[in-house]
């Protein structure tokens, strides 16, 4: 038979990118340690310490696209987020759906209860006009961008996002080639009549993304842990939307 017998199929080769103000937590990095891998595919870390987490996120794409051109995919983790043991595996078989940006799902740090992470499209929230409000921004965009939560999907399934947290994310490498830099900018405007407007800057990054056609997904059964004020929080075992 033609081929080698045990190679994983197709290029794996993984950049795992983690951003840090140096305190990694002690939950998110046992939960690290328990991530299976990619079958024989070359997989390498790579950390910027103290940086704002745009510009460390930039440094580490910038780096790879330099020093690791032939690097296939670069995984996020961020370091108070902890995904569960086979999530890196789904989120390899996800992009085989047509995605090249995967992520996971994890509750965000709100006061008001669990939220969902990702943007969902045309959900009819009104665009936001980047060029009205500021013609002389260098990086203007204009996207739409849906509710940060929304009821029509089951827990498990596979959706379409217009963008979703780097916290668990999985991304083809060749999408930072198509997107212009800078990739990841934390936007905070406010606007002649006092209204505002602010994005993470994974979500700037996601939106760019969109801008170029890609096909961001959210694996809504990579239900991953996120860590605030020393406790994990977590989706109830009887969770659903809505």
């Amino acid at each position: 038979h033609e081929g080698k017998v045990g190679v994983y199929p197709g290029d794996r080769t993984t950049v795992i990118g983690i951003p840090t103000r140096g305190a990694i937590r002690v939950e998110a990095l046992i939960a690290w340690r328990k991530l299976r891998h990619p079958l024989n595919a070359k997989v390498s870390e790579m950390f910027i310490v103290g940086a704002e987490v745009g510009h460390a996120r930039n440094g580490i794409v910038e780096r790879v696209l330099a020093d690791a051109p032939d690097t296939k995919y670069i995984l996020w983790l961020d370091d108070d987020v902890v995904p569960p043991p086979d999530g890196w595996l789904q989120l390899i078989d996800d992009l085989r759906h047509g995605y090249r940006i995967g992520s996971g799902l994890y509750p965000g740090k709100q006061s008001s209860g669990l939220q969902t992470t990702a943007f969902f499209p045309d959900r009819g929230v009104t665009p936001v006009d980047y060029h009205a409000l500021w013609p002389d921004d260098p990086d203007p965009f204009n996207a739409p961008l849906g509710s940060a939560y929304t009821k029509d999907w089951k827990p498990g399934d596979l959706i379409d996002v217009d963008a979703t947290l780097t916290g668990f994310m999985l991304v083809e490498v060749s999408v930072f080639r198509e997107v212009k830099p800078p990739w990841f900018v934390s936007v905070n405007r406010v606007a002649p009549d006092g209204s505002g407007y602010a994005l993470t800057e994974d979500a700037y990054f996601c939106l760019k993304a969109r801008e170029k056609g890609i096909r961001i997904g959210c694996d809504t059964g990579i239900l991953c842990g996120h860590v605030q004020d020393g406790e994990v929080l977590r989706w109830p075992s009887d969770w659903h939307p809505g």
